[in-house]
């Protein structure tokens, strides 16, 4: 994975030109901060995977907090008391990643001074065949979480572009509010698969509580979204409400078909990438083809992830009535 994060990084570096381009970005500082930090963040997930197949909960809950707790903490000394604005920003999560693996690290001692012993023949293949798919769901999933205020950015005015990036904080809380149910989940499929187990109670109380978490927050941005956005930032941002509306309640959807994508993965079942990888791709069509303002952009998310989520629940519904859907 180090080797992954090194090769992605001087990638990176070859392409800030045309990134600072394509973003309209006066300096490189902060794609050189972003780089760093995106290596960092690939090499995470390894170690909290690790702990999650351990079902070390407290432990992967420390640790995944850490990187939340230690940015805040470092934005107000790198931005309020510093004031290196956005590059201070982007230090601080990449120092929120690096704290993180630590921390991993401290959790696994036990397994790193563990001596080797004979690995399974075929194993190296096995992690290939499985790997592919879940990088690819796992792409597909930061596109339709991320890429968004990319295009705006690029697409939008200034003033467009930061009352997106406003909504996009707010509404991605509905995406990230049921994330714990998804740490618990996949190695809960997993075993029970392992087991010969269906099971599927799990994947249903997931799924109920997914929508109760993600869905009462975008119902709570349809209902105040400009008491909201005034709250945590300003009067001068409550323009943004609409699009906090939308992105909320897309959100919300991806954050349901996200628990059948993670149960699905954890049951080496990957039929639901058909769906998700249309729903992408309309994605970038819709809004190649219209992006005349930010509102504009938000729906065509919208109507992507709305696809992306009936096509995916459909699928799991028929797949074990049909033998081109069953895995």
């Amino acid at each position: 994975m180090v080797s992954v994060s090194v090769i992605m990084f001087l990638i990176g570096l070859a392409a800030i030109p045309w990134i600072q381009n394509f973003l309209h970005l006066e300096a490189k500082t902060p794609i050189l901060i972003m780089l760093v930090q995106l290596a960092f963040l690939l090499i995470l997930p390894v170690f909290l995977g690790v702990i999650q197949g351990l079902h070390r909960f407290a432990a992967f809950g420390i640790c995944g907090s850490s990187v939340s707790l230690v940015r805040f903490l470092s934005c107000l000394l790198f931005v309020l008391a510093l004031g290196w604005g956005v590059n201070g920003a982007l230090l601080s999560g990449t120092i929120g990643a690096m704290i993180a693996i630590g921390f991993t690290l401290f959790f696994l001692r036990d397994i790193l001074v563990i001596p080797k012993g004979k690995i399974p023949h075929g194993i190296f293949s096995e992690m290939r065949r499985y790997s592919l798919p879940v990088f690819l769901s796992t792409t597909l999933v930061m596109v339709l979480g991320n890429l968004d205020i990319v295009l705006v950015k690029h697409y939008c005015t200034p003033e467009e572009a930061g009352l997106y990036s406003i909504a996009a904080i707010l509404g991605r809380i509905a995406l990230f509010l049921p994330g714990v149910l998804i740490v618990v989940l996949f190695p809960e499929a997993s075993r029970a698969q392992a087991t010969g187990k269906e099971d599927s109670r799990i994947l249903w109380v997931s799924l109920g509580m997914t929508a109760l978490l993600g869905g009462g927050f975008a119902l709570a941005c349809t209902l105040w979204p400009e008491q909201i956005i005034i709250l945590l930032f300003g009067e001068k941002y409550q323009a943004g409400a609409e699009l906090l509306k939308i992105i909320s309640f897309a959100m919300a959807m991806l954050a349901v078909a996200n628990v059948i994508f993670t149960y699905s993965m954890a049951r080496s079942e990957f039929k639901f990438l058909w769906p998700l990888a249309i729903g992408v791709a309309m994605m970038l069509i819709l809004i190649f083809n219209f992006h005349d303002s930010a509102l504009i952009i938000a729906k065509m998310v919208l109507y992507s992830i709305g696809l992306i989520l009936a096509g995916t629940f459909s699928w799991y519904i028929l797949r074990s009535r049909s033998p081109f859907l069953s895995p």
